[in-house]
């Protein structure tokens, strides 16, 4: 099994991980430039251009936000 490490790490040892994978996270985006929402919206943006008539789940609507 992939990373049993963890499995013997404490509850403080995970957290402290978990915040130094996230720092690499964010230094990494930082440095490329990329920024996770306007990917989001620049997709959402090509499929209302590509496909504009395409249905469109109604699974996420306002009220169920």
């Amino acid at each position: 099994m992939m990373d049993t490490d963890l499995a013997a790490m404490s509850r403080d040892q995970l957290i402290a991980e978990v915040r130094k994978l996230q720092a690499g996270i964010r230094k990494h985006l930082d440095s490329t430039g990329q920024q996770f929402l306007r990917g989001c919206i620049r997709y959402r943006q090509s499929l209302d251009t590509l496909a504009p008539r395409a249905p469109r789940s109604s699974q996420y609507d306002d009220e169920d936000a």
